[in-house]
């Protein structure tokens, strides 16, 4: 019979810029789980290396403009997020309101988490998120930041 098993590895630190990714990944197998072997997949987020790469944006150094602030106002996202968005994509397909549909009942959050306390905080944070396409005709939600 066919067996599929997720190892989430929890001693991999911080990534940083520069970071070899594949050797943290190796060391953090060798230590939790017996090593990778023939046929393991290891799947890695596209933000870790992102991190790794140095793609970082410093929100702080963004100027959001008047399209930008217009969908903050309308989305309840950060400006400078929103503007880092819109540099990242071609083309923003639709705005998913998360946070309203869990206030009108629409969407019941707690089938979908174990810990309803902290997603309803994220979805606080962030109360909606964009599907874009970008220059290669990819999806993404929030231009894959």
């Amino acid at each position: 019979m066919a067996r599929i098993e997720f190892i989430g590895l929890e001693t991999i630190p911080e990534i940083k810029p520069g970071d070899d990714l594949a050797k943290l990944i190796v060391d953090a197998a060798n230590r939790e789980c017996s090593g990778i072997k023939d046929n393991d997949i290891i799947v890695i987020t596209s933000k870790v290396v992102s991190k790794a790469e140095g793609r970082i944006i410093e929100l702080d150094e963004i100027k959001p403009s008047r399209r930008a602030l217009e969908l903050a106002r309308k989305t309840g996202k950060d400006p400078r997020e929103v503007q880092a968005i819109l540099d990242e994509t071609e083309e923003i397909i639709a705005v998913i309101p998360i946070k309203e549909f869990v206030e009108e009942g629409i969407w019941d959050l707690s089938k979908y988490t174990k810990d309803l306390e902290g997603s309803i905080q994220l979805i606080n944070n962030d109360p909606c998120f964009f599907i874009t396409l970008n220059v290669n005709n990819q999806i993404y939600t929030d231009a894959g930041l």
